[in-house]
């Protein structure tokens, strides 16, 4: 967090543009989804569920910088489920509590975790993030659960109604009027990397601001440090987190984590470079 403010701060000092790569905002199933949330269309939501879920083998963590505290700043959270979390408070604002556990079943040759889970408390709902790097399919996934209904990314959607005795039976006229809105909202004109970077040449050019800040980067890293924190004292962390807390700085941060393996293989590079990605997000 004290790099980021030094960069929001040289940032605004020498009137640069200071942007955060964030594709997955723009991609239509997540534009639509939170339209869908921010006109109400499921009712109040009480429940999320994120599930940031990748698969990586042994040797994913040979290479010299992978799988460090010193290097990586961390595991499954920082790595890859990154943009999820950017998404999460894209779509609902920052939490006021971060309740986490991190662990690594799965990856001898890395200090940081490849399994965690955090609950992030809003107040009036909750939601619960998986992030994973032993998930086989590498399943990536929104639910969101409101009084109405759930709708989801990739799309999906459910409605149900009490039958007299309090059991559920499919509510098919909400269900397809979900469906019918969902249809109706536009497509976007340009969507990922394209999109964000189309973007940032405009506030570069002074014409509409950057989407995805300096602080908006900000704080999907303070929700990361949070989880580290809450995972390691094994309390509830209350944000903001302020400037002389232990986890501001990387440096006094890493030394309160835990190493879960030792680090013994190191190369420099490998010599397949095929990178295989995930589905896509929503298709």
């Amino acid at each position: 967090l004290e790099e980021c403010d030094r960069m929001i701060e040289a940032a605004r000092a020498s009137g640069k543009v200071l942007a955060v790569v964030s594709q997955n905002r723009y991609k239509t199933p997540v534009a639509k989804l939170k339209t869908m949330l921010d006109e109400g269309d499921i009712g109040k939501v009480v429940y999320a569920s994120f599930d940031s879920l990748w698969w990586r083998g042994q040797v994913y963590y040979d290479l010299w910088w992978r799988g460090t505290w010193a290097q990586e700043s961390g595991g499954s959270f920082m790595s890859h489920a990154v943009h999820y979390l950017d998404l999460m408070h894209m779509i609902f604002g920052m939490p006021a509590k971060v309740s986490a556990t991190i662990t690594n079943v799965d990856h001898e040759n890395s200090e940081c975790e490849d399994l965690g889970f955090a609950i992030f408390d809003y107040g009036d709902k909750i939601v619960h993030f998986t992030s994973s790097l032993v998930s086989h399919g590498e399943r990536q996934s929104i639910t969101v659960e409101g009084e109405k209904g759930s709708i989801g990314v990739p799309w999906t959607v459910s409605a149900c109604r009490p039958l007299p005795n309090g059991f559920p039976e499919e509510d098919v006229a909400v269900k397809a009027a979900l469906e019918r809105r969902y249809k109706e909202i536009p497509e976007l004109p340009a969507e990922g990397h394209d999109a964000q970077i189309a973007n940032f040449i405009k506030a570069i050019e002074g014409k509409e601001p950057a989407a995805v800040d300096g602080q908006e980067g900000r704080r999907t890293m303070e929700l990361i440090v949070a989880i580290y924190k809450s995972s390691t004292t094994g309390h509830p962390v209350t944000l903001p987190l302020a400037p002389d807390d232990a986890f501001y700085r990387k440096e006094t941060m890493i030394a309160s984590m835990p190493k879960f393996h030792e680090k013994l293989k190191n190369v420099d590079n490998f010599s397949e470079s095929k990178i295989t990605l995930g589905r896509d997000l929503g298709r």
